[in-house]
């Protein structure tokens, strides 16, 4: 397992994948994964997540969460005026908001998108 610092925010650690996950140029830290199950944390830092199959749990306080990619089952847990947008197809997103306030923005951009309000299997 490695580390990744960004500046100004805590270690993203890193698991063992089939993908990669990496910081763009706005800040933004892609995850390329497919057919697979994983655990991220999130830190704050916008997130997108690239792939398709997979069944991928985010823990800690997301602030934007965007899914391109088919056939995933996405686990959030969202911050207050949070965003979660789906721009691919058959994607089944839950979503739980760790504290009291305004609920997320949720945006599906593509076909046959579904979001659920509570996290499934926690």
């Amino acid at each position: 397992m490695r580390a990744l610092l960004l500046a100004g925010a805590a270690a993203i650690w890193l698991l063992p994948a089939t993908g990669r996950a990496q910081v763009m140029a706005n800040h933004l830290l892609h995850y390329d994964y497919s057919d697979i199950t994983r655990i991220i944390q999130c830190t704050g830092t916008p997130i997108a997540l690239d792939g398709s199959r997979t069944n991928l749990t985010l823990v800690g306080g997301c602030t934007r969460i965007t899914v391109t990619g088919n056939n995933n089952e996405i686990s959030v847990d969202i911050v207050p005026h949070g965003v979660i947008e789906v721009t691919g197809a058959h994607n089944e997103v839950s979503w739980r908001q760790l504290v009291p306030g305004p609920e997320p923005t949720l945006l599906s951009r593509g076909a046959d998108n579904h979001f659920y309000r509570g996290v499934r299997g926690r």
